[in-house]
């Protein structure tokens, strides 16, 4: 396995594990994911839904934007 090979393993994974967290706040919210999309202005939930089962990865704008609906932010730390 090459050291790109291993970096873009490990960015699947940690994006994996953001989504798996931010769908674990939007539970503890005890928001669905219809009113999730609402908050965003959004017309239809499908997006979340497709995010949440890792059939497709938001881009950093639309995460960042889940967040905020959520309360949170994103911060970046060294290893």
């Amino acid at each position: 396995m090459t050291n790109a090979d291993k970096l873009e393993e490990n960015a699947v994974a940690d994006a994996q594990r953001l989504i798996a967290q931010m769908t674990e706040i939007r539970k503890e919210s005890y928001l669905s994911q219809k009113e999730l999309a609402s908050m965003m202005g959004l017309s239809s939930h499908g997006n979340i839904t497709l995010i949440e089962q890792g059939k497709s990865y938001p881009r950093l704008d639309r995460f960042l934007k889940i967040l905020g609906a959520l309360g949170y932010t994103l911060e970046i730390q060294k290893k």
